[in-house]
């Protein structure tokens, strides 16, 4: 039995696994000051590479639900008419 090799894209595979603040600002639609102060108090989880800060897409998505848990409890939801 032989294995066929598929090509895979990254929008395939879900996308890129390391992003860059700017990514992370496209991504979530905040500004940078925003995900600094994130970063500033431990709520968003970042690394240096190199002299680049970079946030794994995990992390990222952790904190936007941890923001939207934060909305939802403060009762801001109930309040919005779609």
């Amino acid at each position: 039995m032989s294995r066929k090799k598929v090509e895979r894209s990254l929008e395939d595979l879900g996308g890129p696994l390391i992003l860059a603040i700017e990514d992370v600002m496209k991504l979530t639609g905040y500004g940078q000051g925003k995900i600094e102060r994130a970063i500033k108090n431990e709520e968003l989880v970042s690394f240096k590479d190199g002299g680049s800060r970079r946030f794994h897409n995990r992390d990222v998505q952790a904190w936007t639900w941890e923001l939207r848990n934060k909305g939802l409890e403060s009762g801001f939801a109930e309040d919005v008419e779609i």
